[in-house]
């Protein structure tokens, strides 16, 4: 599945193309002036952002706490190992929120 909000646009042939491999691609809608949303438009773009909230925070959490701001391309195994022990370390310190 492919979300983003409305500012990441919507680009027919990247739709397209994602469709035919089986992607789900779910954008927020949009209002304008003339046309604003409509209730259940609002209601579909709240239950998108509560579901990129729950992907986004982590990231957040770890680019902020340990200022993990940049790449070092050493490798892509080094590099998914590192994000690997970062959410360990992340979900280490959630259990230890809650328990302790």
């Amino acid at each position: 599945m492919v979300m983003g909000d409305s500012a990441y646009g919507i680009n027919k042939q990247k739709n397209e193309f994602y469709e035919e491999h089986g992607v789900k691609v779910e954008f927020h809608e949009k209002g304008v002036r003339v046309k604003p949303l409509t209730s259940f438009q609002k209601e579909a773009n709240r239950i998108k952002s509560t579901i990129r909230a729950k992907v986004e925070h982590p990231f957040a959490w770890i680019k902020e706490r340990y200022m993990y701001k940049k790449t070092q391309y050493r490798g892509m195994v080094k590099n998914a190992m590192h994000w690997f022990l970062l959410f360990a370390v992340y979900n280490f310190e959630l259990l230890a929120r809650r328990y302790v």
